[in-house]
């Protein structure tokens, strides 16, 4: 990591071992479902005949090839490494691979990683590279301590001994040394994933290997390196009052007001996005934001048009200390600014999602900060949803001889939305959306708020379900069952939660509206 990525192909283009082609160019889900499987085993290194079964090989002397270049001097293969070398090599965007191969080095599921998990992560990383690739540099065990550390140390701007996956995003953006590890293999995959990899199955002998591992690193790095121990590296303390410890430095401080990304900047930055993005791709193609911001005039109209829908929905675009005229400006300078350009250009053509676009534009203010425009973004993004769902003026639960399918308007809103307009709305987390958290929430004024639950709660109870808005959208968009089909395929080698919600139009029957 870091300078330890410098010289890695600098014996020329990856070339990977003939028997491990195979491996080469995997999905998302393959490795997913990879991973899964892995996690069964009862160790952190595995046999050929589960090397053969979690692989998908048929031929077994292929796979005795293959498992003959990877295993270790015990005759096994670290599964941790395999993983991370098809990562690199995988079809994916380089800030999927990013957030994946992160994923990977939470070793204890805490949802953040230490400087001990980074390092083990980035050594099975380097591990993997040099059994799969003939010509590639990779640098000795210490150099790569070393310069994981200095990383972790650059990423960790607030000193709580923890990185999150946030961070780990912003850094990736800002990483030319990151890319050059992952520039060589080109994506077919058009998505972009920013979130956290939760892995559902690992076996009680595969956490303690990995505790074990972890603790030893720790140890380690106190003894060689005199890293000062707190209560998050304390053998004695319990994983629970580790992860409350971690939340305690974690939790930002409310007296540190943002330097940059305010609310109004976020109404600006959002609108922004929602006017250049790409729908099916939920980002901004990169030939778009920089003919954008290459048309000066364009951009200040644009910016113009956000303040003055901002005053139309009565959206306070003045802060203490950010006037208006001063956040436009602002505002334009970052966008126009030419290490923007250069930040844009060095994203390799790549689409910019709405975190992306925060962390090109803003590369100074910390995650605390760019987290708190996300948030502010979602909100407006619920806002819009349920706005788009008041334009219907009647349904079959308010008017039992409309007829749903022959009343259907063009709405702007997909299962995402639905999905981040219930995480925005819903504040105890029920499932369901009442009265108070629309209106509280939602923006919405009591009467239309009344008017939405009338519209669409399917079952009478006063508050409206995922089922209800799901509905709503399963007659805007035809397609929306085989959504669905492709959401859970996507989910591979987990096991569905629950089932899917009934998408019919049904009125209540007088037994169901009764209760």
């Amino acid at each position: 990591m870091g300078t330890a990525l410098t010289t890695i192909w600098d014996k020329g283009h990856p070339q990977v071992k003939e028997s491990l082609q195979s491996l080469q160019n995997c999905s998302r889900e393959d490795i997913q479902e990879a991973c899964a499987k892995f996690k069964h085993d009862s160790g952190l290194a595995v046999n050929l005949g589960t090397f053969m079964r979690v692989l998908g090989f048929t031929d077994r002397q292929k796979a005795e090839a293959a498992f003959n270049e990877l295993k270790n001097n015990r005759d096994h293969v670290e599964w941790f490494a395999v993983i991370a070398a098809m990562l690199v090599m995988s079809n994916q965007k380089y800030i999927s691979k990013t957030t994946f191969l992160f994923s990977l080095c939470d070793f204890n599921s805490s949802g953040h990683v230490n400087v001990a998990e980074l390092c083990i992560g980035m050594r099975y990383l380097f591990m993997g590279i040099h059994r799969f690739f003939a010509n590639a540099t990779v640098p000795t065990r210490d150099e790569i301590e070393k310069s994981t550390i200095a990383v972790f140390a650059k990423i960790d701007t607030h000193k709580t001994d923890y990185i999150s996956i946030g961070e780990v995003v912003a850094f990736s953006y800002m990483s030319k040394n990151l890319r050059t590890l992952l520039g060589p293999f080109p994506s077919s995959d058009e998505r972009i994933f920013e979130d956290l990899v939760t892995f559902a199955f690992s076996s009680k002998g595969q956490k303690i290997a990995s505790t074990l591992r972890l603790e030893t690193q720790e140890q380690k790095m106190l003894q060689e390196l005199r890293l000062a121990p707190h209560a998050g590296t304390h053998a004695t303390v319990s994983p629970s009052s580790q992860r409350r410890t971690q939340a305690r430095k974690m939790r930002n401080r409310p007296w540190h007001d943002n330097s940059t990304i305010t609310k109004p900047f976020a109404w600006l930055m959002y609108h922004l996005f929602t006017e250049l993005q790409d729908a099916g791709l939920r980002a901004i193609p990169n030939q778009v934001l920089a003919d954008a911001v290459g048309d000066h005039r364009r951009l200040k109209t644009l910016l113009q048009q956000f303040s003055q829908k901002a005053a139309a929905v009565d959206v306070d675009m003045n802060e203490p200390g950010h006037p208006l005229t001063l956040l436009l400006v602002l505002m334009e300078k970052h966008l126009t600014d030419k290490n923007f350009a250069t930040r844009l250009h060095d994203h390799d053509g790549d689409a910019v999602s709405l975190h992306g676009l925060f962390c090109l534009m803003c590369p100074q203010v910390t995650e605390a900060e760019i987290d708190d425009g996300m948030r502010w973004c979602a909100a407006y993004r619920a806002h819009d949803v349920l706005s788009e769902l008041l334009r219907y003026k009647t349904s079959p639960m308010v008017d039992a001889a409309a007829d749903a399918p022959q009343h259907t308007l063009e709405l702007n809103i997909s299962e995402d939305d639905v999905l981040a307009l219930f995480e925005a709305v819903d504040m105890d987390g029920s499932g369901e959306m009442s009265m108070q958290e629309l209106c509280e929430k939602g923006s919405l004024p009591p009467g239309e708020a009344r008017r939405l639950i009338e519209l669409w709660d399917r079952s009478r109870s006063g508050e409206l379900s995922k089922g209800d808005i799901l509905a709503i959208v399963h007659q805007v968009h035809s397609s929306v069952r085989q959504s669905m089909k492709a959401l859970f395929t996507e989910s591979r080698g987990r096991p569905p939660v629950q089932s899917a919600p009934d998408l019919s139009w049904k009125a209540p029957t007088p037994q169901a509206a009764a209760k």
